[in-house]
């Protein structure tokens, strides 16, 4: 249960600082960042339990920490990515 929130705080994080670095302004956007930092941050610390077999599926290694950092980023990516798509006139 811990090792799951460790990953939704990092994907807040991620979230976070990704709204920061883009100088969002708009609350709808600043709560997509958030959201899918914290989707990015389970699926990533969940895929870096599978890819380490023989040790328990809810940790909080640095793999896991690694893997839900990587996994929000991509995320986050993910996300401004299709809202520049899809606002576009």
């Amino acid at each position: 249960m811990l090792a799951i929130l460790f990953w939704i705080a990092f994907g807040v994080l991620v979230g976070w600082v990704a709204a920061i670095l883009q100088d969002e302004q708009n609350r709808q956007r600043i709560m997509a960042y958030l959201a899918s930092g914290i989707l990015g941050g389970l699926v990533g610390g969940y895929g870096g339990g599978l890819l380490t077999p023989g040790l328990p599926d809810f940790r909080t290694g640095s793999v896991d920490i690694m893997f839900a950092v990587f996994g929000a980023t991509a995320f986050v990516i993910a996300a401004r990515l299709a809202a520049d798509h899809f606002s576009r006139p």
